[in-house]
């Protein structure tokens, strides 16, 4: 084939290759997500925090938006009533702050009145503490919350921990560092909570099969545009999940986290127990 006809084959060909990309993509994310997008009350909210990144860059609030409207386990935060109306919120791998600004946007909404029908009480005076280790993701956090939250650029295993914690996070974190290191930093947080105070923890499930792998394909892909080539996982399965809490004086149950979307994840509502077991 001659230079001309294949370089018109292959720009057409990448159009409608690119457009049928489009179209299909498209279509997966409105049935994936198409119900989340028409709560007015939900957008409303998440567009307000995804815009406390505007002044850093498009790809960190369009990364914002997406994430907080799409990802199920934000509005399971505000919705299902683990948000205390005070105390101590930490965040545990917080990356760019997304939790972190969700919940200030909804303690302003709150104060102006905006709160959704049905909706728990929204949290009221909530002290909000950010842990993260790469330094570009916790600056991302610090512009969006200003003096709203402190933000710790440390090693989660080292981190400075406030005291009397009344709800801790760790969303996608603990199969990122080494298996050993897991047990030792629930003990850490869980060392810092009151009693009766909630941790909840997101991790895939590595008995879901072809869903778990999907997981793991998406982390593996996001360590290679990151640097991290020859990054490590320790994924366990949901049951190993509960028990580690449980033996760190939890009483846990597993709440499903995948709803709408292809991913093995589960939300572990893990509550400190009064009497810490031994």
């Amino acid at each position: 084939m001659d230079p001309w006809h294949f370089g018109l084959d292959l720009l057409l060909g990448g159009m409608v290759l690119s457009i049928l990309g489009g179209l299909v993509a498209g279509v997966l994310t409105y049935v994936l997500m198409g119900r989340r997008y028409r709560d007015p009350d939900f957008t409303r909210l998440t567009a307000a925090a995804a815009d406390r990144y505007l002044g850093t860059s498009l790809t960190a609030w369009e990364f914002a938006r997406a994430k907080l409207r799409g990802d199920p386990v934000y509005r399971a935060v505000l919705t299902s009533g683990w948000l205390p109306a005070s105390g101590v919120l930490v965040d545990v791998g917080c990356g760019p702050g997304l939790l972190l600004a969700l919940v200030a946007q909804a303690t302003e909404e709150a104060h102006d009145g905006h709160w959704p029908d049905g909706w728990p009480a929204p949290p009221d005076g909530l002290r909000l503490h950010g842990i993260e280790l790469r330094p570009r993701a916790a600056d991302l956090a610090r512009y969006a919350l200003g003096d709203v939250a402190e933000i710790q650029t440390s090693d989660a295993r080292e981190a400075r921990l406030p005291e009397a914690i009344d709800l801790a996070a760790i969303f996608d974190v603990l199969h990122l560092i080494d298996r050993p290191s897991q047990g030792p930093l629930v003990a850490r947080i869980a060392a810092a909570m009151r009693p009766g105070a909630l941790m909840l923890v997101r991790e895939a499930d590595a008995a879901a099969g072809w869903r778990f792998r999907l997981v793991r394909l998406g982390n593996r892909i996001t360590a290679l545009f990151r640097g991290r080539w020859r990054a490590r996982f320790a994924f366990r399965t949901a049951a190993e999940w509960q028990a580690e809490l449980s033996g760190h004086g939890f009483d846990v149950s597993i709440a499903p986290m995948g709803e709408g979307t292809p991913f093995a994840n589960v939300l572990l509502v893990a509550r400190r127990q009064s009497t810490t077991a031994s």
